[in-house]
């Protein structure tokens, strides 16, 4: 109780003296109740938000996607043979998350905005499709994509 009022107000103290202890000879474990076997992993947890009905993407906003861009993330990630790698980068482009000109310049005043080859604000959008040096390595590519 000492140690208690050193640490705590008396109010508080007054709270955790009331906790009533079990008697036990065996070593506590901490378990996460949702997981079959108490482990609490990223595995687990997404599990877990998955099984809620109210966890979902907001359906206006910055955050949102549309079905069909949400339909591709499931299948990609599902799928065994593609590299993380990729995984990682379609999820990016999908969210918009991809380190362009027009994101970056967003936390820096110091970073141009515009693209380095044709001077159009550097989007993902302009980043794969709009640029003509990015249209010419994509079709460069072997096999074109």
């Amino acid at each position: 109780m000492d140690l208690l009022s050193t640490i705590f107000d008396p109010q508080a103290v007054q709270i955790i003296s009331q906790v009533v202890t079990v008697d036990s000879q065996h070593q506590d474990i901490l378990l996460w109740t949702p997981a079959r076997k108490g482990d609490c992993s990223t595995k687990n947890i997404y599990r877990f938000l998955h099984s809620q009905d109210h966890v979902q993407l907001p359906l206006t906003g910055s955050r949102s996607l549309q079905q069909q861009a949400n339909q591709i993330l499931q299948r990609m990630w599902k799928l065994k043979n593609l590299p993380p790698l990729i995984k990682t980068f379609t999820w990016r482009l999908i969210r918009r998350a991809l380190a362009t000109g027009c994101q970056a310049a967003r936390y820096s005043t110091h970073i141009d905005e515009h693209c380095s080859t044709c001077g159009l604000i550097e989007t993902d959008a302009h980043l794969f499709f709009h640029c003509d040096f990015a249209r010419a390595v994509w079709f460069s590519a072997t096999p074109p994509l």
